[in-house]
């Protein structure tokens, strides 16, 4: 099996780091998406003049094809890799090794990174929230307006 030479190595670990911190971005990204959605729904509501339940499908539905675009998917099946046990011990026992990786350690990395996958879950837990927070809010909203 051939092995990446020190600089592709480095050049690797260059893409992963700037993908950690994408990754941390996105999550930032869903919850203002979530809270724009939000806010057009509340719209929709105050001005409804038709019945409820046809605005409640129109909601859901909107709902739903959040849930089924790309970045929706996309989110759910991270979140999912960040709720597995097995698969966080596996990276980070991989992020361990290649932090002790010759190459990398000249680069002198940030040592957070070996933990980054922890940042994930706490930014994917705080959109989390936000999310659970919004459909409650959004619950007493439409309970108010009923």
């Amino acid at each position: 099996m051939s092995l990446l030479d020190d600089t592709a190595l480095k050049d690797r670990f260059q893409q992963f780091v700037a993908l950690a911190r994408e990754l941390l971005s996105d999550f930032r990204e869903v919850e203002h998406n979530f809270r724009i959605l939000d806010r057009q729904v509340r719209e929709r509501i105050t001005l409804w003049d038709g019945a409820k339940g046809h605005l409640l499908d129109e909601i859901l539905s909107q709902r739903d094809a959040i849930a089924e675009s790309d970045q929706g998917r996309s989110f759910r099946a991270f979140w999912d890799f960040l709720m597995s046990q097995s698969r966080q011990e596996e990276l980070s026992d991989l992020l361990h090794r290649v932090m002790r990786l010759s190459a990398i350690v000249t680069t002198n990395p940030d040592k957070r990174l070996s933990r980054i996958h922890y940042d994930w879950l706490d930014a994917g837990e705080h959109t989390q929230r936000t999310v659970a927070q919004l459909s409650q809010q959004l619950r007493r909203f439409l309970d108010d307006q009923a």
